[in-house]
């Protein structure tokens, strides 16, 4: 589950799979709800970056990430 508050140009909340940005995961502007990625087998490091520009303030200016699940795998 995610939630943005942000300035909806230029601000984003953005899920990363080895260091890379999954498809459809950046969200701004007032948003939340969730999302779903499938991950080939293996060990992958995973990351939500809150990334924005130098410019305006807008909402709370910032992002969430609650209820992560681990589905058919075994986390380390």
């Amino acid at each position: 589950s995610y939630k943005v508050s942000s300035e909806a140009c230029c601000d984003f909340l953005r899920f990363y799979v080895d260091g890379v940005q999954a498809v459809g995961a950046s969200w701004s502007g007032n948003a939340m709800g969730m999302s779903m990625t499938n991950l080939a087998a293996g060990m992958h490091s995973l990351s939500w970056r809150y990334e924005k520009d130098i410019s305006i303030a807008s909402g709370s200016d910032r992002g969430w990430v609650d209820d992560i699940a681990l589905v058919g795998g075994v986390p380390l």
